[in-house]
């Protein structure tokens, strides 16, 4: 049985969307770039924001960089508190915390938002640690983000499991020899979770929870 799991946040435990797309549609309004629909930002929740600048929209490093700070002007004051808990994650965080599981986050967005976010919806309580993206983008892809979390908290990665909506979620806890958990009801979908290979995939937090005391 494995007693520590590793949680992404967006789209896994909280919904995200609103925040982040008119935090991304701030930022390429600055380029004079206007997003009609919001949907379209979607690909932005999940991986490196400098990496979606570049690829999503073909920006140079530079640029990209720069996006990322006029993104944060946004999300800093605003964006990360145009989010929601979903449904029934408070309940299983609970659960698996009388459990007796050690919980952690384990995200690609930078540790103080994440931290803030965690306290404005009353969830820090239930996690022992919390791992997020450097401010300066050195630790930002989901891979090196757990490998920190490993090493700074002497984990077992045997006795670990990442949980995720995305493929980076899956691939990254594979990158660190520990098996993973894709969720369906975020903005990954079946297919991609299964072209990663995730060991299990479930379509709502009810059977992630079974899934996570049984495992």
């Amino acid at each position: 049985m494995r007693n520590t799991l590793l949680f992404d946040l967006d789209g896994t435990l909280t919904d995200p969307g609103e925040g982040i797309t008119n935090s991304v549609a701030y930022a390429l309004n600055k380029w004079n770039i206007q997003v009609k629909d919001k949907s379209e930002l979607y690909p932005f929740i999940g991986p490196p924001l400098i990496d979606s600048f570049m690829g999503v929209y073909g920006f140079f490093k530079e640029k990209a960089k720069k996006s990322v700070e006029y993104y944060r002007e946004y999300f800093s004051k605003k964006g990360m508190f145009e989010n929601a808990v979903i449904d029934g994650v408070e309940d299983m965080l609970k659960t698996l915390k009388q459990a007796n599981k050690t919980l952690l986050i384990c995200t690609s967005k930078p540790q103080e938002f994440t931290e803030k976010i965690l306290k404005h919806f009353g969830l820090d309580k239930y996690f022992d640690f919390v791992v997020g993206a450097s401010m300066d983008e050195k630790i930002s892809k989901k891979e090196d983000v757990i490998a920190y979390a490993i090493r700074k908290h002497n984990l077992d990665v045997l006795d670990s499991v990442m949980i995720g909506d995305r493929i980076f979620d899956v691939d990254g806890g594979h990158v660190n020899k520990m098996i993973s958990v894709g969720v369906t009801y975020g903005y990954g979908d079946y297919q991609e979770l299964k072209n990663a290979n995730a060991e299990y995939i479930v379509d709502s937090v009810e059977q992630l929870k079974q899934i996570l005391l049984k495992i």
